[in-house]
């Protein structure tokens, strides 16, 4: 147990950190964008161990976009 500590990165760029809680195989993200997805915002996600996570938000041209909202749900399964 313990709490995700959330960081912005940058532009559109959103870290998570918790120590060991993100078992590799066994963890998912689910990630829904509060904005407009006919522009083509989408949010990709990743995690590069097992303390942490990556969020990033794009428009599908891949350029970076600022403030368009999300709503994060994590889970990890025993």
């Amino acid at each position: 147990g313990g709490t995700v500590v959330l960081a912005f990165e940058g532009t559109g760029t959103f870290s998570g950190t918790l120590s060991g809680a993100f078992t590799s195989g066994k963890s998912y993200i689910q990630a829904t964008l509060n904005s407009d997805l006919s522009a083509g915002y989408i949010v990709t996600a990743e995690f590069p161990d097992e303390d942490s996570f990556i969020l990033i938000q794009r428009l599908s041209n891949a350029s970076a976009i600022n403030n368009a909202g999300i709503y994060v749900g994590i889970r990890v399964y025993l």
